[in-house]
């Protein structure tokens, strides 16, 4: 049976993957230009060279949408534990380059879907990336039973956080705070990390977090 809105997901793949083919060749036949023998103004080459540089965000925006429409469909459940080790192995790069610590606290034994190391990953990103200046990112991870069949898990920092009047929307696709030359993205994060909670029966939230960051809480079924 297919499952709801995978006809629309195929239709997306296929959109993108043509979409991709006409870029490849601008971006190419730009590349092409800007190589050969005749001697550009300077003018016309950094216009080209704007050409490239927008083709390359406009390949990202689709990878970014492509990920957003196949977010939630991952099926399987694992351990809790497990899925924090593997976030935690998966961005330590980004970790120690930041100069981040990341505080697990209380790790209930409860099996959570798989596709949650998603949403912790793109939530504990987030906190590595968006940090106040001068200040490295202080990010706790806690996880609470709160019913037998329903698991908290809150992931909070100590960066610049949101206003209120923002914490209802920062969920909605395409929302972005900053300028994308401050911080790159295409505001589809968080929007996927939504789905995929939301197509596992849970849901998700955001609150300002004690010391003023953010504090994202997923409310998730449990095995």
């Amino acid at each position: 049976m297919t499952e709801p809105g995978q006809n629309d997901n195929r239709l997306m793949f296929a959109f993108a993957h043509d979409l991709r083919s006409h870029l490849r060749t601008i971006r190419t036949r730009v590349e092409l230009v800007q190589s050969g023998d005749a001697q550009l103004p300077e003018q016309d080459f950094s216009l080209l060279q704007e050409a490239v540089t927008a083709a390359g965000e406009m390949n990202g925006l689709i990878d970014a949408m492509v990920s957003y429409c196949d977010a939630g469909y991952t099926e399987g459940e694992v351990p809790l534990r497990l899925v924090l080790r593997g976030v935690l192995i998966e961005t330590r790069a980004l970790i120690a380059d930041a100069g981040a610590t990341v505080k697990i606290i209380h790790e209930p034994d409860v099996t959570v879907p798989f596709a949650l190391h998603t949403v912790i990953g793109e939530l504990l990103t987030n906190s590595c990336r968006f940090c106040c200046p001068g200040t490295d990112p202080e990010i706790r991870i806690e996880s609470t039973q709160i019913k037998p069949q329903e698991l908290e898990i809150c992931v909070s920092d100590n960066g610049p956080g949101v206003g209120m009047e923002w914490l209802g929307r920062i969920f909605q696709p395409f929302v972005r705070l900053h300028p994308h030359t401050d911080y790159p993205g295409f505001g589809l994060g968080l929007a996927r990390c939504r789905k995929v909670v939301e197509a596992h029966g849970g849901s998700v939230s955001a609150a300002i977090a004690a010391g003023g960051g953010l504090a994202v809480t997923l409310l998730i079924p449990v095995a």
